[in-house]
């Protein structure tokens, strides 16, 4: 069978247009290298800007219990956008009823803190915002580096992440308790965040093919 000049032609344009490609980062090296300057923001913001009564609510075990459920959240999310960024690593369907119910039980967590009656900032939804926007733009960067084929799922997974990084380095720092404060003007503005941005996030992910 003889091969057809124009495919001949067009598998020359394609050899002769390849450049090779820095092999991605695997995985857990990226997700540590992710925690380990979100673990150096979050003590920067513990020992420049804490809340005053910081070391007797870590102290607190329900404190503590917030902070790590918070923690967790943010890794998972964080674990599940970068997954997203290599082909058939992609979160099961498991995975992601593990991440929606991670958020639900975390959300639990913070609605069992006792009422307060202090001042309710309401200037902490754009802080949470303002804080999230450097690990967003990392996440989305590491994501598109790679080859996201699920590009909104990998859009939704990074800003969650980001913006559960930011509620919890502001859990440090926000001198305000109660549920009310944080459901509302602190993780409410995780999922409603993401979904607002998620499209505009996808867009330019979807880009990566042509970067």
């Amino acid at each position: 069978m003889v091969t057809p000049e124009h495919h001949v032609a067009l598998v020359d344009q394609l050899v002769e247009s390849s450049a090779p490609v820095r092999r991605i980062w695997p995985v857990r090296l990226r997700l540590t290298l992710f925690l380990v300057c979100g673990s150096a923001v979050s003590l920067l913001v513990a020992f420049a800007c804490p809340r005053p009564d910081l070391s007797a609510k870590l102290r607190d075990g329900a404190y503590a219990l917030e902070l790590s459920m918070l923690a967790a959240a943010t890794i998972f999310m964080t674990l599940m956008a970068l997954r997203c960024a290599v082909p058939g690593r992609a979160p099961t369907r498991l995975e992601t009823t593990l991440a929606l119910a991670l958020l639900v039980a975390t959300a639990g967590v913070l609605a069992a803190q006792p009422s307060t009656s202090g001042a309710d900032d309401r200037l902490c939804g754009l802080r949470t915002v303002a804080v999230a926007i450097v690990p967003w733009i990392m996440l989305l960067l590491a994501i598109r580096r790679g080859a996201p084929l699920r590009v909104g799922s990998a859009a939704l997974y990074a800003g969650a992440a980001a913006l559960l990084f930011a509620t919890t380095v502001l859990r440090v720092a926000c001198p305000t308790d109660g549920p009310q404060h944080w459901l509302t003007w602190h993780f409410a503005v995780v999922p409603l965040v993401t979904l607002l941005t998620t499209p505009l996030a996808t867009r330019w992910l979807r880009g990566w093919r042509h970067a």
